[in-house]
């Protein structure tokens, strides 16, 4: 009788959870566009995939990723659910080409701060709950019974940037725009003669 066959080792298999690799992908940096400064904080790395990439890695960026920590080229991120699989070699290679510099990204199973998408809602959201406690708009809300907030706009911070960008297509500055467009000399103008402007363009309106 010939003696069995001895049995070939087992490999031993660790009971400890092994920590996702770090993707390493190469990526040609982009040709005749300057390379970008590496974001110094995750911030400013919103903004450069906001302003460089495309609008599907953005979205993607956006939705899915949950900051566990951030240094200047070193990102882990914890990938919510529907994130593509792809997500993470999908920044490397974008980041990489805005920056020129090497990249490195992990994914991680750490729950990791709110995504971008979530910071933003959190800020609308506070920003409604400001308005609604205004007195005035609690009366017109009571007025219109069922009306909700459907949003919040910075009527201020929208026309200031609008008669700088008018300001800066001119070549002159927002004052000078608009004097010129009213023909008036505004700084020379006393306020009654405003008033009675107004009154005038009244009476003007009821005779036709």
């Amino acid at each position: 009788i010939s003696p069995a066959p001895a049995a070939s080792p087992i490999p031993a298999v660790s009971s400890a959870p092994s920590r996702p690799p770090a993707l390493d992908v190469d990526a040609p940096v982009e040709t005749g566009a300057r390379p970008a400064p590496v974001p110094a904080d995750f911030e400013a790395l919103a903004r450069l995939v906001e302003d460089r990439g495309d609008s599907m890695l953005w979205s993607n960026f956006l939705l899915y990723v949950h900051p566990v920590r951030y240094a200047p080229g070193h990102l882990e991120f914890r990938p919510a659910a529907y994130a593509p699989t792809t997500l993470a070699a999908d920044l490397i290679r974008g980041l990489q080409a805005w920056t020129g510099e090497r990249w490195m990204v992990i994914l991680s199973g750490e729950p990791g701060e709110p995504t971008v998408q979530e910071r933003r809602d959190a800020a609308v959201a506070a920003v409604i709950a400001e308005a609604e406690a205004s007195p005035v708009v609690q009366a017109v809300l009571a007025a219109f019974p069922g009306a909700k907030i459907a949003g919040v706009r910075d009527l201020a911070a929208e026309c200031a940037a609008e008669r700088a960008a008018g300001a800066a297509a001119d070549g002159g500055s927002p004052d000078a725009d608009a004097d010129a467009d009213t023909g008036i000399d505004m700084d020379d103008m006393d306020p009654m003669d405003l008033t009675d402007v107004a009154a005038g363009d009244a009476d003007d309106t009821e005779e036709d």
